[in-house]
């Protein structure tokens, strides 16, 4: 292997390897003297090697057994690592000069260098690497890449000629680099193909891929939005970059290992990927979301692993399958901090708070609600096993702030991205009959307090009835702008109840039979 030019001064050198894998390496104010590269004049000098693709997406199949042949794939486009060279400095111009970057100062795109960085609004020309295909990731500060300039044979073995990224760091007043896991190596996405200058994240449309894959290209767009732009602050406010376990790039493609969390209301909460010679082994994504009919917070994981199986025709193949899992941990709603948003003040519902006491992580089918557009974003979370709706545990606290009831109730989830008509459909949903089921709950005869207690007469249970059963609906807010942010654009309602009046039967003489009642309207309108 050895490097050639292409006739011109100062531009391109190729350095060939095998057969159709092949990578150059781009000059820039760099001068051939003798035998070495150096700047031209008094300035730095600019060497940028790029690297064929580092990483295949592809389709995720939804058969089993999975069909025969080829799947959909969509490959990354060129990355590229790119070099200043000082003043003064020479380069020995053979491949192991070319190719010793361990003591070379990458430069990096200002978005990948620092958090709170404007928008993208133009692909990086710096230092990048696309992997996974469409979403372009910047080593952080101090970011190296190291290599050995020819590949290692350990026997009748020849390993992958590769670069590895580590960081510098200062030991005993000495530079070294070292590499994962013996210190801490971050990277940011700082673009996706899929940008959108200047349209805020609610106006964007929903993007359909050309074949099942995760990431998607959504969850691309919002990765780039988590990690480094300032004017999603309030939906990620720290801006977390991504830990990296290993991140080499190959003339074959690429190894990546990471995970990043992301703190706050946006609606990415987590991304971790793992992909060898280019081919994802593992990716899991999770979105956060609300719990229709009371808007407790959940989240929805979806992982992708590569399996070997048994095709349809009796190969064996390797594809990658899809599982999806509701995580929910322990939360409330308030109903105070809504009554502004509420038609009736709050008054519509028995309680003033409710909690989601369930802490589980559960695989998951989904169900599908009618009307919806997006199924990937608004469902009903069920068993696997059986396809029945996932029963929740909630307490509530009624209005007399002290007394609690418990009980069950299947949800709908709901992104924090789901479009206005998709929630709209959830509204009609849940106040058709047919599907009166979601929203109905078996109480065994709790109390309940109904409604405020008179002055003076607190605690004498004068609001209060035995409930045996209740029913939610759900229903539009007066105006999502009297919302707090960052809850349920749906405000939840109390429809019926079975409820005993133990003083009225006692008067008739006849054991108590539940009855159904409804909110009364001069409570609701007055209080």
């Amino acid at each position: 292997m050895a490097p050639t030019t292409d006739g011109t001064s100062n531009t391109i050198a190729l350095v060939r390897a095998v057969d159709q894998l092949w990578l150059s390496v781009v000059l820039e104010n760099l001068e051939l003297v003798q035998d070495g590269l150096t700047p031209a004049g008094d300035g730095p000098g600019f060497l940028t090697l790029v690297l064929p693709a580092q990483h295949t997406a592809e389709s995720i199949p939804t058969d089993d057994p999975v069909s025969p042949g080829t799947s959909a794939n969509r490959v990354s486009g060129p990355s590229q690592l790119r070099f200043e060279i000082a003043a003064g400095t020479v380069i020995p111009y053979t491949v192991e000069g070319l190719l010793g970057w361990t003591d070379r100062t990458l430069v990096l795109d200002p978005r990948g260098a620092v958090s709170g960085s404007p928008y993208p609004t133009t692909p990086p020309t710096e230092t990048f690497v696309e992997m996974p295909q469409a979403l372009f990731l910047s080593p952080g500060v101090g970011g190296r890449f190291v290599t050995q300039a020819q590949p290692r044979t350990f026997g009748a073995i020849t390993e992958l000629w590769r670069m590895r990224l580590g960081r510098e760091r200062t030991i005993d007043g000495a530079a070294v680099v070292l590499e994962p896991p013996h210190t801490e190596v971050r990277v940011r996405a700082i673009w996706t193909d899929d940008h959108q200058a200047d349209v805020p994240s609610a106006d964007w449309p929903t993007l359909h891929d050309e074949f099942p894959r995760l990431p998607t290209r959504l969850d691309e767009r919002h990765l780039v939005r988590a990690m480094g732009d300032h004017d999603m602050d309030l939906e990620y406010p720290a801006h977390e970059a991504a830990s990296v376990d290993r991140l080499w790039l190959s003339l074959a493609g690429g190894w990546l290992d990471l995970a990043g969390s992301f703190s706050g209301p946006g609606v990415l909460a987590s991304w971790a990927q793992r992909v060898a010679a280019g081919r994802d082994v593992h990716v899991r994504v999770a979105h956060r979301g609300w719990l229709v009919p009371f808007g407790n917070v959940a989240s929805v994981i979806q992982v992708a692993d590569r399996r070997f199986e048994v095709d349809a025709a009796g190969g064996v193949t390797a594809p990658l399958r899809l599982r999806e899992f509701l995580s929910v941990t322990p939360n409330a709603v308030n109903f105070d901090s809504l009554a502004a948003g509420m038609p009736n003040a709050g008054r519509e519902v028995p309680f003033r708070s409710i909690d989601l006491v369930s802490n589980f992580i559960a695989e998951i089918s989904r169900l599908p609600v009618p009307d919806v557009l997006d199924d990937t974003a608004v469902f009903v979370p069920a068993a696997v096993a059986d396809g029945v709706p996932i029963q929740l545990d909630y307490t509530a606290t009624d209005r007399t702030g002290v007394q609690q009831a418990s009980f069950a109730l299947p949800g709908v989830f709901v992104r924090l991205d789901a479009a206005a008509d998709d929630i709209a459909a959830v509204i009609s949903y849940y106040q058709d009959p047919a599907s009166a089921d979601m929203g109905a709950t078996d109480l065994g005869g709790q109390p309940v307090a109904y409604a405020d207690e008179l002055p003076g007469t607190e605690g004498d249970g004068k609001t209060t009835l035995p409930t045996w059963a209740m029913s939610f609906t759900v229903g539009a807010p007066t105006s999502t702008a009297s919302l707090p942010d960052g809850v349920l654009p749906l405000v939840a309602a109390m429809d019926t109840a079975a409820v005993v009046d133990d003083k009225v039967d006692t008067l008739r003489g006849q054991d108590a039979e539940p009855f159904t009642v409804r909110m009364a309207g001069l409570w609701l309108e007055h209080g």
